[in-house]
């Protein structure tokens, strides 16, 4: 959680926050390490070329995000990726993923062209990230205001990806809340594949028990499955 601002509006809103997640630890139920699984170091079909993945995470999501990231080909399609975390994190998030995965990772910048191989880690901070374009597409950052208490939010990035239909790949990972359940729902109703984080390996089974029991989700699979899926 990022340190108040001063203001003191600011600081009543971070105490809700803090309270909320203390409470949310409180709950969660800590697991071990998954054992990291071997590289998939096939090359994935060209028939691939054409989808694009988008990630959701918060609370735990950091490492599940290093478990299955760093076992992905270095030619996947493109990845977004939303985890919350604060401005001044994300960056370092982003370098630290790049130096151990097999992948490019990178912070998203406004107007990138989406690319094979490419992770793109949606900044702290602003904005909400979205894809322009579909499968060609560009990233776009919008500065606006927090959607359903979280900037950047996994439901606007799931929006965004679900005009693609079958051309996504939707999942969804541990974390508090229930941000993205209804943008997975969406990537869903178009025909979209999506896969959840089952609830034995989440820290905090929020987020992907939110997207169930909407009915958005095809498959709740283990953390240690979820890369080869």
């Amino acid at each position: 959680i990022a340190k108040p601002t001063g203001n003191p509006l600011d600081i009543a809103h971070s105490s809700e926050k803090l309270c909320a997640t203390v409470k949310a630890a409180a709950r969660s139920k800590v697991n071990r390490s998954p054992e990291h699984s071997k590289p998939i170091d096939k090359l994935l079909p060209n028939s691939l070329r054409d989808v694009v993945i988008a990630i959701g995470a918060s609370t735990g999501g950091v490492e599940a995000l290093f478990h299955i990231l760093k076992t992905l080909p270095a030619n996947s399609p493109p990845i977004l990726v939303v985890q919350h975390m604060p401005a001044a994190f994300t960056g370092g998030f982003a370098a630290r993923l790049d130096k151990e995965c097999a992948l490019n990772v990178v912070e998203a910048r406004d107007g990138t062209p989406i690319q094979c191989g490419t992770v793109y880690i949606a900044p702290g901070g602003n904005t909400h990230m979205e894809l322009a374009g579909g499968v060609n597409g560009r990233i776009k950052l919008r500065a606006s205001a927090a959607y359903g208490g979280h900037r950047p939010s996994v439901d606007i990035l799931f929006h965004s990806v679900a005009p693609l239909g079958s051309s996504a790949v939707g999942v969804i990972l541990t974390g508090m809340g229930c941000d993205g359940a209804d943008g997975l729902l969406a990537m869903h109703a178009a025909g979209a594949r999506t896969l959840g984080q089952n609830q034995e390996t989440c820290v905090v089974y929020g987020m992907p028990r939110a997207a169930f029991v909407l009915g958005a989700i095809d498959r709740e699979i283990p953390l240690s499955a979820l890369p080869e899926a």
